[in-house]
């Protein structure tokens, strides 16, 4: 007897074509929720230009309501960054580009921060186009929309690679978010980007200019009460290290006083190695750009 079951290839092909006809019927009955859900869980079947093409028709459905489109456009970005994952990265920022069309919720603006900084065959890493996305995907995350679909450690995880990246970006990065609060979360102690030359309480041309940045911050505040945290990194005598880190928290004092700040409203501090940075994805960075992250000052509004 000959065996006619149909070959795994041929039964993937009549499950895709299958699905499709089904979408077309009921995208042609106007059943907008009915119409995506088929569509959203036949996605495998179909390559992401076919996806799309249907998102497309999806959104166009005279059926669906506004907040049925948000969603739809919603799924669809989360799709591609899905998709995506399962990619090399050099192939990875076409999709994300190509999801953008649909919207730039904090998901996907996180994704393509992370690619950005992470070392690839085909760029180089981009730590100022990662900042900017990371801010704005910390702006996304905190509207109420956004916030119903994230917890508090994806706003600290966003927060932290926003601060990660404007440190070690080679060019000024303005950013908005030293400090932030949403949902309850309170976030008081921030990395302030200032750099030092190398064994050296001096500031980098660099390094001054995310100062004065500080300082406008500050004023915008009231000139709140501060501790200023010294950090170095591991290299070189325990002793070194914690004087090290004191001097470069006094150096920043000293210029915050020359800026308006009274002495008695800012104490310092320095810890040299003992509290090492919390990293995200630690394996984008090399042994020099970990250090230049340990080498930090922080600053923490106190009562």
């Amino acid at each position: 007897m000959n065996d006619h079951r149909a070959s795994p290839r041929a039964f993937s092909l009549f499950v895709a074509a299958f699905s499709l006809a089904c979408i077309a019927d009921t995208n042609a009955s106007g059943d907008c929720e009915k119409y995506w859900e088929e569509l959203y869980s036949a996605r495998a079947h179909l390559n992401l230009a076919d996806f799309r093409r249907k998102v497309i028709e999806a959104l166009d459905n005279a059926s669906c309501s506004a907040e049925q489109r948000r969603k739809i456009s919603r799924d669809a970005v989360l799709a591609h960054i899905e998709a995506a994952s399962h990619l090399p990265l050099n192939e990875r920022l076409s999709v994300y580009e190509s999801a953008i069309r649909f919207g730039r919720p904090w998901q996907l603006l996180e994704a393509m921060g992370v690619l950005l900084q992470t070392k690839r065959q085909d760029a180089e890493q981009d730590f100022s186009g990662a900042s900017q996305l990371f801010q704005e995907a910390l702006s996304d995350v905190q509207n109420a929309q956004a916030a119903a679909r994230a917890n508090n450690e994806d706003v600290l995880r966003i927060l932290r690679l926003a601060q990660q990246s404007r440190f070690l970006s080679p060019v000024f990065v303005r950013g908005s978010n030293f400090g932030i609060e949403t949902r309850g979360i309170k976030v008081q102690s921030a990395i302030v980007p200032i750099q030092f030359i190398r064994d050296s309480d001096t500031m980098t041309g660099l390094g001054a200019k995310y100062a004065d940045e500080l300082v406008a911050y500050l004023r915008a505040k009231q000139l709140p009460r501060l501790l200023i945290i010294g950090h170095t990194d591991h290299d070189g005598r325990d002793s070194y290290n914690l004087a090290l880190s004191r001097r470069r928290a006094n150096t920043v004092k000293s210029f915050l006083m020359t800026n308006g700040y009274g002495a008695d409203r800012i104490k310092t501090t320095g810890k040299g190695y003992h509290e090492p940075i919390k990293l995200e994805n630690a394996e984008s960075f090399d042994d020099d750009q970990v250090k230049q992250l340990l080498r930090r000052v922080e600053v923490q509004i106190v009562p």
